[in-house]
């Protein structure tokens, strides 16, 4: 059966993320996590790609992205993958991809869901045992909402409408994110972004998927056709 074609509606806000060729990890040390950032950074710039947040692990890159174009999601991914894949196989001499197949994405309701998600792109590096707290793993975008640095003018970045409601100052800002992203993300708040990620079903509210034409709606509410494919290795 054909692949379902990728949703990438210029004015959404969307969550994809890379994963690397089974479970290998794809930036393997503070260089290449420093390439493949300023390698996606350019793109998105060059692109029309709007960066609301990000968490670069190992053997995955989480990223928070708003395209002003149809096209943007893409051609970014597509400009990464020729520079970086260059970088990195030259660097640790190997040969081929080094990510599990295309990159996934899904349709994020961000008013509802992107400051729980945000909390969760924290959370990821403790999940998988890359550091012992949230806030604690360098490359996420933590930094610039905490104000410890400022955002590079060669990085499209754009904190999240909801970041600007959590206070009136930029301390006010910054001290109830950093009490929001310590707490442990809870399901009940924000559905599985694994699962999406895997399906890229939509993660919108009730309020919106009602406010979708019924085209749109039965776009994803109808099953593929034959067995469901089998997942031995799951990483996300």
């Amino acid at each position: 059966m054909a692949r379902r074609p990728r949703e990438a509606t210029a004015g959404r806000v969307y969550h994809l993320a890379q994963l690397g060729h089974n479970g290998q990890p794809f930036l393997k040390d503070e260089t290449d996590r420093g390439h493949y950032f300023h390698t996606f950074s350019q793109a998105a710039l060059g692109r029309g790609l709007i960066l609301h947040g990000w968490c670069l692990l190992e053997s995955e890159a989480h990223w928070l992205v708003c395209p002003q174009r149809s096209d943007a999601l893409p051609a970014v991914l597509q400009q990464t993958g020729r520079r970086y894949v260059r970088h990195f196989n030259g660097r640790w001499a190997l040969r081929g991809s080094p990510w599990d197949g295309r990159y996934r994405s899904y349709w994020l309701d961000v008013q509802a869901y992107g400051l729980a998600l945000m909390r969760w792109l924290e959370w990821r590096s403790v999940e998988l045992g890359l550091s012992s707290q949230p806030l604690d793993w360098a490359w996420t975008t933590a930094s610039l909402l905490l104000g410890h640095r400022q955002p590079s003018s060669a990085v499209p970045f754009r904190p999240i409408e909801a970041y600007w409601q959590l206070g009136n100052t930029p301390f006010e800002r910054e001290a109830r994110f950093s009490e929001f992203a310590q707490e442990r993300p809870l399901e009940a708040v924000l559905p599985d972004p694994l699962s999406h990620l895997r399906s890229s079903r939509p993660m919108l509210s009730a309020q919106l998927w009602a406010r979708l034409p019924e085209s749109e709606q039965a776009r994803w509410q109808r099953r593929p056709r034959g067995r469901p494919p089998k997942l031995e290795y799951v990483p996300i």
